[in-house]
């Protein structure tokens, strides 16, 4: 044992010495090493090694990874049911000051009591690459590696269903993008280049590798948006970002205010199975681009709702509908114009109410609930508000109460109640 322990660390300073360790792959064997410097332990280090543990997940995270930080708990409840079987470890680049001034900073972060943490990691990051955390590496009890996958992949049933022997299929997760452009795009390619490129439009399916997300581009003289990229998005995301132009229209934001009419929404709905999305999104997620001319930038969303009509056949109509909103309206008693009388302001957030209201409708808008918030004071003058910090931190789209006392000393409401909106209604063929 001792003899194969040297031979991997000799292996691993030639790698390193040469700038790169060498990646390993699924169906690779992890060499015998010991972590050292562990902490969130009893142990001060581990010894990864054939026969100490049924299963490994070597989750590789990091502290700017929101997602990362929310699935401590679950790991943590995975460690627990299986004890001795599995072995978790979480795996940071960042140094082990760093994560824990990180962590210190953040009390509401649960950190997982049964999980050791291993910073500074200079080497799985050249072992497993990736562009993207959480990165998680499986590996069987011969220290074979046996998936590299998402971190949703760690669930009590996948964990549960190989260590009871049955068949665990997982999609590997794959940062890489290599870029090779055919001849079919050189022309394309030279436009860029030269800053020669006037019109394009094209679809992608889904792409390994690449993160998701939406922007635009101002690239025209006087500043108008003329280009659209939309990466990694359903149908649906893509219709409602064209029919949202942008932020104009809620229809992005909020679910409630999309009507689907499809008579099978198989491919616009992902599978809650975690284990089944992967494999739909691969047949059901697109990349789309459009650049138009800069005389046609006010018709850039026309020319991408054309173009959406055209690839995927839905049908889509604005029209006027009663739906669930958030309603900010005026009560029965007078508000307190000036916001300072008979109100203790030493513990209070102090704003501006055109600044209060645009605060109101960001939160419901980046909580992305189902309900829009709509405005229905007609107050225009801006005075003072005074909001108790407390009552302001508690407040969410599903519990408005703290939020609705507070607002009562201005003699104002807000509630959810159905309110007349602009909806988006998309139809197949067969919609009636």
């Amino acid at each position: 044992m001792k003899v194969k322990r040297i031979f991997f660390w000799l292996l691993l300073l030639t790698c390193q010495g040469e700038g790169q360790a060498q990646e390993l792959k699924i169906g690779s064997k992890f060499p015998i090493t010991t972590l050292k410097d562990l902490y969130n332990s009893d142990k001060d280090s581990i010894e990864i090694a054939p026969g100490k543990s049924r299963l490994w997940l070597l989750e590789l995270w990091g502290t700017g990874c929101l997602a990362c930080v929310k699935s401590f708990p679950k790991l943590d409840s995975i460690q627990s049911r299986f004890g001795k079987s599995v072995q978790i470890i979480l795996i940071n680049k960042e140094s082990r000051d760093s994560t824990l001034k990180y962590l210190a900073k953040r009390k509401g972060i649960n950190l997982p009591k049964n999980i050791p943490l291993f910073s500074g990691d200079t080497l799985f990051s050249q072992l497993f690459p990736y562009l993207y955390v959480p990165h998680l590496v499986w590996l069987d009890s011969t220290n074979t590696v046996m998936s590299i996958t998402y971190g949703e992949n760690a669930t009590i049933p996948n964990v549960s269903k190989y260590l009871q022997g049955d068949q665990l299929t997982l999609v590997e997760k794959r940062d890489t993008i290599y870029k090779d452009y055919s001849d079919d795009l050189m022309v394309a390619q030279l436009a860029i280049e030269n800053d020669a490129l006037e019109y394009f439009s094209y679809l992608t399916k889904y792409i390994p590798g690449l993160s998701s997300g939406s922007r635009v581009k101002n690239n025209t003289q006087d500043g108008r948006i003329n280009q659209i990229h939309v990466d990694q998005a359903t149908i649906l995301e893509l219709y409602k970002r064209a029919y949202s132009e942008w932020y104009k229209f809620p229809f992005f934001l909020h679910s409630n205010s999309v009507v689907l009419k499809i008579q099978d929404s198989a491919k616009y709905i992902p599978p809650e199975d975690i284990n089944l999305f992967y494999n739909w999104r691969e047949k059901n997620k697109y990349s789309y681009r459009l650049l138009v001319p800069e005389e046609k930038a006010s018709q850039l969303f026309v020319f991408m709702k054309r173009d959406l009509e055209r690839l995927f056949g839905l049908s889509a109509r604005i029209v006027p509908k009663k739906i669930p909103c958030f309603v900010l309206e005026e009560g029965e008693y007078p508000r307190i114009l000036g916001g300072e009388h008979n109100i203790d302001s030493s513990n209070c957030l102090k704003f501006t109410w055109s600044r209060f209201t645009w605060l109101l409708k960001s939160r419901i808008d980046n909580e992305a609930s189902p309900e829009p918030f709509v405005n229905l004071t007609k107050i225009n003058n801006d005075f003072l508000v005074y909001i108790n910090k407390q009552n302001w931190k508690d407040w969410n789209s599903s519990y408005l109460n703290p939020l609705a006392e507070e607002l009562k000393k201005y003699g104002l409401t807000i509630t959810k109640r159905p309110h007349e909106m602009d909806v988006l209604i998309l139809s197949d063929e067969g919609d009636k």
